[in-house]
Parts: structure tokens; C-alpha cells; sequence
């Protein structure tokens, strides 16, 4: 039973394994009409869950350490009165702002303090967003969401690759070269620049000079790049 709704839709296919947002939600209906009009918002996601199966529709935008949407109901200090005292509903994320509004730069009476949420994803994979905040039951007094600026977060997990290297005799062409990649999803495919292309973490049967390994995860979402020098021993007979 909505009104004025607000909707923001997009997909996102992310280079990480774990997607985060920071907002703030606020409302003109703190703090008198918390028990009358349940204004409230969601993150609503659906793409595969790395646990098992998918989400349809979930809903990420929850209170930190619950299962409670954020809503006018699970986030206030009672309205008792301007400031209210109680009885609070998680009111630990919550900031009154009533006495302030008329002079402060948010006109909101009430609003929460800013919430991290995050999500568990698949790499490479894809998931559909549909932010969405609505008026319950009547139009009269809003509600609205901030987010912080760049605070949609996905780290991702860069392939670093290390890289050693035995000589090559001066005549022999026996050097041997070897990639040791970190981060990203084991097992490895491996690619050096020899002729012809070997594929294995060590390459062999190396003569002295310079030589590149990109390496790519299991994912096939994340890469990186090592070089190496094989060093010449002994000398012309």
C-alpha cells in the first residue's frame, strides 16, 4: 500500500566476491507517525548466491545484525515527543533530528545514521538491483535515501604474480623460469611468451634473456602479469 514510489534499477556484474553499499534513510513521518505509516526502503537483488541457489528479489538493505528491513518502524526512539525518549526500536542507528530541522541543512525530523550492508556474489556473474523506496499509506510527509559518494564498494581480487628464475649454462639454452601467482580463484592457466607457448606454472629449456607469464584464474575474471630474467653462467669453451 504505496505511494510516490521511487525506483532505480540497473545491473551490475561485478570483479569481486563481495558488494557493499553506505546510505542513510530519513523521513519527515519521525518521529509522531511511527506507528501509523510505515514508510521504508530496499536494495532488492536477484543473480546466483555463491551459497547455493539464488536470490529473487532479496532484500540487502537490512538493520546490521537482523533480519528487519529499514523502515520508520524498525529504526526510532519512540515518539514521544521532540526529542523522543523511547522506547527504541534499534534506535542505536538512529538520529533525531526534529528540533533541528528547521535550521539544519536535512529537513527530515529523523534519519539513520549511515549503514554499511553488503552482499555475497559470484564473480563475473550477473545481478539485477532495483533500489526502491515508497510513502506508506499517504503522500503527505516524505521519505528519501542518501547514499555516500562512491560507496557502492567492490574490491577486487587482483592476480598477483611472483617469479623466479634458475640460470641457463651459456651454451646449454637450460634455464628455467617459474610464475607464482597469489589472489583471485585457484586453479591457474598459465601463458608464457616462449616459442612455442608454455603453458605450465615453470617454464624450461630457457636461454638467457627476458620472458613474460600472464596468468588467469579460475574465474577467467581476473589476470595478472610477471616477467623474468634468466642469467647466463660459465662462458665460450
Amino acid at each position: 500500500d504505496t505511494l510516490d514510489v521511487c525506483i532505480l534499477e540497473f545491473n551490475i556484474v561485478p570483479s569481486c566476491t563481495t558488494l557493499a553499499f553506505t546510505f542513510a534513510f530519513g523521513s519527515d513521518e519521525y518521529p509522531e507517525f511511527i506507528n501509523s505509516y510505515n514508510d521504508a526502503f530496499g536494495i532488492f537483488v536477484t543473480g546466483p548466491n555463491p551459497s547455493g541457489g539464488a536470490y529473487n528479489g532479496f532484500n540487502m538493505a537490512l538493520i546490521p545484525s537482523t533480519i528487519s528491513p529499514v523502515s520508520i518502524k524498525s529504526v526510532n526512539n519512540g515518539n514521544t515527543g521532540c526529542p523522543s525518549t523511547g522506547p527504541c526500536m534499534n534506535c542505536a542507528f538512529y538520529v533525531d533530528n526534529c528540533q533541528f530541522a528547521s535550521s539544519s541543512t536535512i529537513g527530515y525530523d529523523g534519519f539513520t545514521k549511515p549503514i554499511t550492508v553488503s552482499l555475497n556474489v559470484n564473480p563475473c556473474a550477473s545481478y539485477h538491483f532495483k533500489l526502491a523506496i515508497a510513502d506508506a499509506k499517504d503522500h503527505i510527509y516524505d521519505s528519501g535515501v542518501f547514499f555516500a559518494m562512491q560507496s557502492l564498494v567492490c574490491n577486487p581480487l587482483p592476480v598477483v604474480v611472483g617469479t623466479a628464475s634458475t640460470p641457463s649454462a651459456c651454451t646449454a639454452n637450460n634455464g628455467t623460469a617459474s610464475a607464482n601467482p597469489t589472489g583471485g580463484t585457484p586453479p591457474y592457466t598459465y601463458s608464457w611468451n616462449t616459442i612455442p607457448p608454455q603453458t605450465t606454472s615453470i617454464a624450461t629449456g630457457l636461454s638467457p634473456g627476458g620472458y613474460t607469464c600472464s596468468v588467469t584464474d579460475a574465474t577467467g575474471c581476473f589476470s595478472g602479469m610477471g616477467t623474468v630474467t634468466v642469467t647466463a653462467t660459465g662462458g665460450l669453451p
